[in-house]
């Protein structure tokens, strides 16, 4: 049989059959469909009313058990004479009395009836309250957070006309925010205890330093505050080659770092077909070994071209020609004029 336990009794509510309620801390199961204003009566049945479950009164309180200890060789006699006095068929009112007694006086030794009654109740009581008050709340509780946390998606950037729900997770000014609650046409103000929609979750840092240049790169000569240059034009100016990174107009010179960065200074150029040890950023190295040109990107050497290398002379160290603008230092190292060689590599 399946009951439906409906918790306190209310003179309000609608029972039907077997719906358990509980009344006076007892617990009683309704016997006809569509009973209300008619309470169950403590100690007894009625036609709408049977107790049920008398010996346990979970769940409007938690039972009470009796603790039980060893049975003790003093305990023997007055065991053997209960359980004497309780198979005798008719007692006197002086053996009724004595049998109370010695039941009293042993519960905490024997098991009786009434406990095992008492357990089956509670466990019964417990099964009932289960089925019909935390399952149903288990199922209520994961729908809800299964909605909460269907919430936690990326709604974008943030936009005026987009309805926005508790959790959902936009970008406002390169920030990341997460809604504190449902919200429409409210943009994030200080994104902490202050502000009552938004959380800022993550800032946006500040922007990085300029990268190395490509290899798309085009030398137009000396730097002159009559030229306008573009993105990857590069230029000669005190003694070193820059490398435009945003259009100009005349007269920003290279030491405005917004629109220019240093591509190489005019310093010695190694050439040789092993790399160089600890290069910097940015130094150029000219592979013998493979005919290359190339600069260090930071990680690894990067071909920017390939220069117009000729066959070694008696004048030569290490096949290039000596010559305009080409210094041969005696450990091999080749200094070169960059400016006047530099429109070989781009």
């Amino acid at each position: 049989m399946i009951v439906n336990f409906r918790g306190q009794y209310a003179n309000s509510v609608t029972y039907n059959q077997q719906d358990v309620v509980t009344y006076n801390n007892n617990n009683f199961m309704c016997l006809v469909n569509n009973t209300m204003g008619v309470s169950p009566v403590v100690g007894q049945d009625t036609a709408t009313w049977v107790q049920y479950n008398t010996t346990s009164t979970f769940p409007s309180s938690i039972d009470t058990f009796v603790p039980k200890t060893n049975i003790q060789p003093s305990d023997v006699s007055n065991i053997t004479t209960y359980q004497n006095l309780l198979t005798t068929s008719s007692l006197t009112p002086a053996q009724q009395d004595q049998l109370n007694q010695l039941a009293a006086n042993l519960s905490n030794k024997l098991l009786f009836p009434q406990d095992i009654n008492q357990i089956q109740q509670a466990m019964q009581n417990l099964e009932i309250f289960l089925l019909n008050n935390v399952q149903g709340y288990i199922s209520t509780m994961q729908n809800t957070f299964s909605n909460e946390i269907n919430q936690f998606n990326y709604k974008g950037v943030w936009s005026g006309t987009t309805q926005y729900y508790t959790w959902n997770l936009i970008t406002y000014n390169g920030n990341v925010y997460i809604a504190k609650q449902n919200n429409l046409d409210v943009a994030p103000t200080t994104g902490d205890q202050n502000d009552p929609n938004w959380l800022l979750l993550s800032k946006a840092g500040a922007t990085g330093p300029q990268g190395p240049p490509g290899t798309n790169l085009t030398f137009v000569g000396v730097y002159s505050n009559n030229t306008a240059y573009s993105v990857n034009q590069v230029v000669a100016y005190d003694s070193s080659a820059y490398v435009c990174i945003q259009n100009t107009t005349a007269g920003i010179d290279p030491s405005n770092t917004s629109y220019w960065t240093l591509f190489m200074s005019n310093s010695p150029i190694p050439v040789s077909s092993t790399a160089p040890t600890s290069p910097a950023l940015n130094q150029v190295w000219v592979d013998s070994g493979n005919n290359e040109v190339k600069y260090w990107n930071g990680s690894a050497w990067v071909i920017v071209g390939t220069p117009p290398l000729q066959a070694a002379t008696s004048s030569s160290l290490g096949g290039v020609i000596v010559g305009s603008g080409v210094n041969v230092a005696s450990n091999g190292t080749i200094s070169v004029n960059v400016f006047q060689h530099l429109s070989y590599w781009l």
